[in-house]
């Protein structure tokens, strides 16, 4: 009988061990309390808007379902919900707020009593909302919007169901491909000006065995005065090596995962966001059997896989970067 007592301590340990501050939120403006210190641009700025959690119908009257307010009640949105997202025994936090528009935030556990605000946005104003779903023991988000793409000229209601996976929400893949990757080249934003609308600042390579090289652009030419402004007359590129490295076993190990996860060589070869003065990013990828795929993303926006994908090269980067 002795054994009950403490085996009824251990399961209240195990029980308590996990649970974090947001098992305790019961209110909204719990939940706005909760949010406030996870980003700093919450509260400063004189101009700056309150953090609001409003209820799901006041949502749905509102700009968030501007223009689809039928298909947003269809949905299944809740104003916010508690729930472990990457099934580590943690509770997440999921929140629709307005602040300067309607936003989705996702609060992640870190584990070590700190959290991880991310935003979930496709490339709209409105008629993006989120809700869950338990699929095979997981939940998983599901991103409502209605998809408008300038290359093909079209809008319509589009659904992703997100996982998260390489600590970033990406599309669900039940049966990714195995296929052998051979290297990749990157290609970093755009440099603007009257010279060159869309010039990289940088190309990296990383091949299979991990051996890296980074290359920095150079721009040079003389700045001439012109009756539109500025032009810049002699302009040229040339590359500068900068350093050369191997990438961490581990980070070649996930990036080479994701591009097979995220499905890349059937993801389209073109991205476009709906606004100006956005930066191009361009990923190669050279594949063993001799073939490849080229993604040129106008705003790093196309999909949350690539999103994603765009963020491990930039870490794998930035060490490069400082030299």
């Amino acid at each position: 009988m002795k054994k009950l007592p403490l085996l009824f301590c251990l399961l209240l340990t195990a029980a308590t061990s996990f649970a974090n501050k947001i098992d305790e939120l019961k209110t909204d403006s719990d939940v706005v309390r909760f949010l406030l210190p996870l980003d700093k641009h919450f509260t400063t700025g004189k101009y700056t808007p309150k953090l609001i959690i409003e209820p799901v119908d006041t949502i749905f009257k509102n700009d968030a379902c501007f223009a689809c307010d039928t298909l947003c009640k269809t949905w299944g949105v809740k104003s916010w919900q508690k729930v472990d997202l990457n099934n580590d025994g943690r509770t997440d936090l999921v929140a629709i707020c307005h602040w300067y528009q309607y936003e989705n935030f996702i609060v992640m556990d870190n584990g070590d009593g700190t959290f991880k605000l991310m935003y979930l946005v496709y490339d709209s104003w409105f008629c993006e909302l989120v809700n869950i779903i338990r699929r095979n023991d997981q939940n998983l988000i599901v991103f409502h919007t209605i998809d408008s793409d300038m290359l093909d000229r079209f809008e319509q209601p589009r659904t992703d169901t997100l996982i998260y996976k390489y600590d970033h929400f990406v599309e669900l893949n039940e049966h990714p491909p195995k296929y052998a990757i051979d290297s990749l080249i990157f290609y970093d934003g755009s440099v603007y000006g009257n010279h060159c609308g869309s010039c990289p600042k940088f190309r990296m390579k990383v091949n299979r065995k991990g051996k890296t090289r980074y290359e920095r652009y150079v721009y040079g030419g003389t700045s001439v005065k012109t009756a539109g402004g500025y032009s810049v007359k002699d302009f040229k590129i040339s590359t500068e090596l900068k350093a050369q490295g191997k990438v961490l076993s581990s980070q070649q190990k996930e990036i080479l995962n994701m591009i097979n996860y995220i499905n890349f060589k059937k993801l389209k070869d073109k991205y476009e966001v709906p606004w100006t003065d956005a930066s191009t990013t361009t990923i190669q990828v050279k594949f063993k059997d001799g073939s490849s795929k080229t993604i040129v993303d106008y705003g790093e926006y196309g999909t949350f896989g690539l999103r994603a994908l765009f963020s491990k090269l930039y870490a794998v980067a930035k060490p490069y970067k400082a030299f």
